[in-house]
């Protein structure tokens, strides 16, 4: 008998359990109630993103190199990077001692089948490499202003 009177307070710890998890989650889902939550936290819905209205370059990262070799884009431009080696890759300008680069690039990196895009914010030009592969992959970007 004592195992039947544990078992028996067992379920009714669970049926307790599920009724307060019940009652606590009510509303949780519903679209209502996320709005009001953020309302009564002070938080605001993010903005949205503004329209891209640049050109897009698209660079290729096959056989250990990018191609093509040079791109040349307007400040507002996208560039996108795409990796169709079967290794990882990167995105990396490098080191500028004068300091007059404000192209600054430094994507994650990127696995084979993925791609990294980066939109030009600033006027210069910079070699870029790929960490991993830094003898073999090296190009050169070139922003210039938008007229």
């Amino acid at each position: 008998m004592p195992l039947r009177n544990l078992v028996v307070a067992a379920l009714a710890i669970c049926v307790v359990a599920g009724v307060i998890t019940a009652i606590a989650d009510e509303g949780r889902n519903e679209p209502g109630a996320v709005a009001s939550a953020r309302a009564a936290s002070g938080k605001k819905k993010p903005a949205a993103k503004p329209a891209f209205r640049g050109r897009t370059v698209y660079v290729t990262m096959r056989r250990l190199a990018f191609a093509p070799r040079t791109i040349r884009l307007r400040v507002g431009d996208r560039v996108v990077w795409r990796n169709r080696d079967n290794v990882e890759h990167n995105v990396t300008t490098q080191p500028d001692p004068a300091g007059t680069n404000l192209v600054d690039l430094a994507s994650p990196t990127i696995r084979s089948g993925g791609a990294y895009a980066y939109v030009a914010r600033y006027v210069g030009k910079a070699l870029y490499v790929c960490t991993f592969h830094p003898t073999t992959m090296q190009a050169h970007i070139v922003v210039t202003p938008r007229s």
